[in-house]
């Protein structure tokens, strides 16, 4: 988008103009209150962002006898929102209160809803969201009853802007998307252009950037062809913010000019400031933050002239802050980040309070308060997580994990949080950010002295992780993150995937490494024998008791205890283990008195637990226990960068064992490998590789015939594939993916992928997915 002067001039949009008309009509009638002539042009003055003008202008319809009620309750709900914007909420409430009072007892339907969704509004700022949203509400059902179809997309809009502040991202997508349905006609062109740009900026927080830049070219073309010169710059806004994302940063600085220039041309302040907030980060990027600072000083003066407690206040001052810190005035920047703190808490915006929280987490950090630092960026790092908000996050990890580096942490802490940080940027898309955090990490690891395959193990035995993928260096920085945890952590993923693995490698790494690791297979054994083995019994408690006997979680003293294929246990035991991680206290069989135990609990399970809690299958309070940290392990067949890495290592293992050559991978095995389905995973490639090597042993390579029958048919069908098994398998991993995302929820799934929740059942019915 390239606007010069003229073209913005010839964009902005017709209110001025009728101002002027509306206010030399009114002049006309000297004093004379004239309630629907100072109505409409108070509706001018509001889209102009005239808010006191708004007041000014309706002031005489009060001291002037004789007004319809009507006029007069129409006139309450235009100062109610003047009011809002110009910060003063307790006002606002009461002139939306009263004109409520008037007009619940009348048909006035469309009228009700304006206001209720005022009164939503103020609930809103004010941090009542629960109350807010229930006033959208029933703000969406007056509009239903009333005669205007553009006050009922107005109250989706509403409702959408409410949950996104809770955090509800999809949903918010969903009731926009909503609006957009209400407002299809010719007539609502422009209220389509701003529902774009309402789906556009969930789209944004979750990372979906080419679903939010879809939706901003949705809305550019509609105010192109409207005319609509403050659309044209709030898309323009975006714009700038996905070019920043992308490090064009040349282009973020002319996205911004075109919509600094629009605000400035259509006397639209709410756009200047979101103008200057993008050119400043634009600046901050170029490591201009002199001038960064000087733009969001002159920002924050028209945020706090347009509403001094509102959202563009807060956002523009833990911007400041930041450029504040980074110029050395660090005075400055506590007392703007905590400025910014009070303001977003008092509104209840999640994201910009965690946002804010960042901040003031950086600045004490400055300041030497590093225990306090750390503390606030693991909040914010939790309130991102549960918001979705995956570029966020990715940042709060890196700082994170400079916080770890400057301090005592040996390594691990930062290397964990650089692989969070890498695997949110990459997810994102924002591929500089993802490459830089990637070297970064490396850095790490290498003056640390940590490798970049952690050690763990493979196969049960001492050894090493293989984590070429992605995927698995994610499940390692997870497994990182959670070693020093001491709650329970639930491990899942497919038979033969490597949970105990990762149950070791957690022991390994974190403050257990000295102490016992006690594990304990659920299925193996049946109810009274389980719960002997992990309670202890008393002798004679049961036939066979011979003597005492001491359980796992006992015995495992200050260590770990790991019951895997804790999906294959009943409702008594789940019952009974709930009880034991709630009181911390068990009893073992035969005995009546209760002893204290202090082992941390490891589970894993084979199918995803959140399912069968919902089917009733599996204890749900359980479940919710044992999920407080969650690891999913994908398949193998999903990571086959892993597989041929693994396929060496095991190489190299027989050939220690059986003390011969160490065998190449030929080509024709290495496809059957690739193209193998191991439905056993990481356990079946091991006895594959095993076999494999000693069938060629005294051979320099290993070929399809040394491998099983229907591994070394894979060969054949890797080159056989039709398009069709290529779709299948593509969808096979989307929603397999999507299950793991959403912990199982076939409902989640299909609002990830797209779908109907039908044809999400339909699509499992036939590629017959049925672990999850």
């Amino acid at each position: 988008v390239r606007l010069c002067a003229e073209e913005s001039r010839r964009l902005a949009d017709a209110h001025s103009d009728a101002v002027r008309e509306a206010e030399a009509s009114l002049r006309g009638r000297g004093n004379r209150a004239a309630p629907e002539a100072r109505i409409h042009l108070a509706d001018h003055y509001h889209a102009l962002s005239h808010h006191k003008k708004v007041k000014k202008i309706l002031a005489p319809l009060f001291a002037a006898d004789g007004v319809d009620e009507l006029w007069r309750a129409r006139a309450l709900a235009r100062l109610g929102w003047a009011e809002l914007f110009l910060g003063d909420l307790d006002h606002a409430l009461n002139q939306f209160n009263a004109s409520i009072a008037i007009l619940k007892p009348t048909h006035h339907h469309s009228d009700l809803s304006f206001a209720l969704r005022g009164l939503g509004t103020v609930r809103q700022a004010q941090g009542q969201l629960h109350e807010a949203i229930e006033f959208l509400h029933g703000a969406l059902a007056a509009s239903q009853r009333g005669d205007r179809q553009t006050e009922v997309a107005r109250c989706f809009a509403s409702l959408g802007m409410a949950v996104r502040m809770r955090g509800d991202y999809l949903f918010s997508i969903e009731l926009h998307e909503r609006c957009l349905a209400e407002c299809a006609s010719e007539e609502t062109r422009e209220m389509q252009g701003r529902a774009h740009l309402n789906v556009a900026v969930p789209r944004f927080l979750i990372g979906d950037f080419e679903g939010a830049e879809q939706a901003v070219k949705c809305a550019f073309r509609i105010f192109e062809e409207t005319a609509c010169a403050r659309g044209v710059g709030l898309a323009s806004v975006l714009f700038s913010r996905l070019a920043r994302y992308r490090n064009n940063v040349r282009e973020g600085h002319q996205f911004a000019d075109v919509a600094l220039k629009i605000g400035q041309e259509s006397q639209y302040m709410r756009l200047e400031v979101l103008a200057l907030e993008e050119k400043s980060d634009c600046l901050t990027m170029e490591g201009n933050d002199l001038a960064a600072a000087k733009m969001l000083g002159d920002a924050l003066t028209r945020a706090k002239k347009l509403a001094p407690k509102g959202d563009l206040a807060y956002e523009v001052l833990w911007r400041l802050s930041r450029a504040c810190r980074a110029i050395g005035h660090i005075g400055r920047a506590r007392a703007l980040a905590e400025q910014a703190v009070e303001l977003t808490s008092t509104a209840a915006d999640a994201r910009e309070r965690a946002l804010a929280l960042l901040t003031l987490a950086m600045v004490r950090h400055d300041i030497g308060s590093a225990a306090e630092a750390r503390d606030l960026v693991q909040e914010t790092i939790e309130v991102f997580r549960k918001l979705g908000a995956a570029f966020d996050l990715a940042q709060a990890h890196e700082i994170a994990a400079t916080f770890a580096l400057d301090g005592e942490d040996d390594g691990r802490t930062a290397i964990a949080h650089l692989h969070e940080a890498a695997r949110l940027y990459a997810r994102t898309g924002v591929g500089h950010a993802a490459t830089a955090a990637e070297e970064r990490l490396r850095s790490v690891e290498a003056s640390a002295g940590f490798p970049s395959v952690p050690a763990a193990v493979a196969d049960g035995t001492p050894g090493t992780v293989i984590a070429v993928s992605r995927a698995m260096r994610d499940v390692i920085a997870m497994a990182r993150m959670l070693a020093d945890y001491d709650n329970t952590t639930l491990i899942e993923g497919p038979t033969g995937c490597g949970k105990e693995v990762i149950a070791r490698m957690i022991h390994s790494s974190g403050a257990w490494a000295d102490r016992e690791f006690c594990p304990l297979n659920c299925a193996s054994l049946p109810k009274h024998l389980l719960e002997s083995e992990l309670f202890g019994h008393r002798r004679g408690a049961f036939t066979g008791a011979e003597s005492d006997r001491v359980g796992h979680l006992e015995a495992a003293g200050d260590g770990i205890v790991f019951l895997d294929e804790i999906d294959k246990t009943d409702k008594v035991f789940q019952a009974k283990l709930l009880r034991v991680l709630e009181d911390r206290k068990f009893i073992a069989v035969g005995e009546t008195e209760t002893r204290d135990f202090r082992a941390r609990i490891l589970c894993a399970s084979n199918r995803g637990l959140r399912l069968l809690a919902d089917t009733g299958a599996f204890l749900p309070d359980l479940y919710y226990r044992l999920a407080a940290g969650r690891i999913a392990i994908p398949p193998l067949h999903e990571r086959p960068e892993d597989t041929e890495a693994l396929a060496e290592l095991f190489l190299d293992q027989s050939a220690e064992r059986y003390g011969s050559r160490r065998l190449a991978i030929s080509r024709g095995a290495r496809v059957a490998l690739l193209t193998y389905s191991w439905p056993g995973n990481v356990r079946e490639l091991k006895n594959v590789i095993e076999l494999a090597a000693f069938m060629a042993r005294g051979e320099k390579e290993l070929k399809p015939e040394h491998l099983p029958t229907e591994v070394a048919q894979a060969l054949e069908r890797g080159g056989q594939r039709t398009l069709a098994s290529h779709i299948e398998e593509v969808e096979r991993r989307e929603i397999d993916l999507a299950l793991r995302k959403t912990d199982g929820s076939r409902t989640d799934s299909a609002k990830l992928l797209g779908i109907s929740r039908k044809g999400m059942l339909d699509k499992l019915r036939r590629l017959r997915i049925e672990d999850w």
